[in-house]
């Protein structure tokens, strides 16, 4: 059976009618009418919000993990679609030894920063490969959430596409979360 009606019936003056019926056969009352459903609004086209939103730069803080993979592959339509550049950022947190090990720490930064500059120029060419996008990439050195705050207000970024690990329970609580710092 594809469609099963079922009947109400209810005895009026001797007479039965259908529920169906009797809805149909009233008026409805002013309460009645403020609660009727109004006719969809139009709905807005894509190219209509484009010209709403104006994005010149995203930002994409990068840490060389599949999560910051995937924001980077989230920013890419934006950057497409609203012609915006993409900006990249790594962040070096510096590398805090004791007092009593000698390790010339500068040094041991700057490695860092300059294996990040390389890395971070292949995934620029990567992403920006044969598509029309302008990618630039930004290493930095400090506390990630500062340093990502900092970079937006300083360039005047309009959207931060920031990845997050997931962590729960135990690990979140000792690794924290840049997303909500």
């Amino acid at each position: 059976v594809l469609f099963r009606s079922t009947r109400k019936s209810t005895a009026t003056s001797g007479r039965r009618t259908t529920a169906a019926k009797r809805s149909v056969a009233r008026k409805p009352t002013a309460a009645a009418a403020g609660r009727m459903k109004r006719p969809p609004a139009k709905k807005k086209t894509s190219a209509s919000r484009a010209k709403r939103l104006n994005l010149k730069l995203i930002l994409v803080p990068y840490d060389f993990s599949a999560e910051s993979e995937k924001a980077l592959r989230y920013a890419v339509p934006f950057a497409e679609q609203f012609g915006a550049r993409i900006l990249l950022v790594h962040v070096v947190e510096p590398v805090a030894y004791p007092d009593f090990a000698y390790v010339p720490v500068v040094m041991e930064n700057e490695t860092l920063m300059t294996e990040g500059r390389k890395k971070l120029k292949q995934i620029c060419r990567n992403t920006a490969g044969s598509r029309r996008l302008t990618v630039d990439a930004v290493v930095r050195t400090g506390k990630p959430f500062q340093e990502i705050t900092d970079l937006a207000k300083d360039r005047r970024v309009d959207l931060i596409v920031l990845a997050t690990h997931g962590y729960t329970g135990l690990s979140h609580v000792l690794l924290g979360s840049t997303a909500e710092s």
